[in-house]
């Protein structure tokens, strides 16, 4: 079987990544929300394909922009920056191997 992971390797480039951390209460009671990390990821950024959007629920069909391909874990909801853009990722394909995961993003209205 060929490892996909080997390809995604050599084409990846760095993508940024904000993930949401979860908020807490203070002694007052009141929420306080987490902040957000920045990091970083090594993957590729591809359009979407046909078979991609019947893949995915019929929700978020079209919020999808993009696919990633990466080797790095990703979670719904965290922001993904790519060409000054900001994007949400939106589903998570299952991982049929353990070489590389698949997410689709959708554009996001942040500034």
């Amino acid at each position: 079987m060929i490892d996909l992971g080997i390809a995604i390797d050599y084409f990846a480039k760095k993508i940024t990544v904000v993930r949401k951390t979860i908020g807490d209460y203070n002694a007052a009671g009141d929420y306080v929300p987490g902040t957000p990390v920045t990091g970083s990821i090594n993957g590729t950024v591809q359009p979407l394909r046909s078979n991609d959007l019947l893949d995915m629920p019929e929700g978020i069909r079209n919020e999808a922009a993009l696919i990633i391909s990466t080797r790095d874990s990703l979670n719904n909801d965290d922001s993904v920056i790519h060409d000054g853009n900001t994007y949400r990722v939106i589903y998570t394909w299952p991982s049929t191997t353990t070489h590389y995961w698949r997410y689709a993003i959708g554009l996001t209205n942040d500034a």
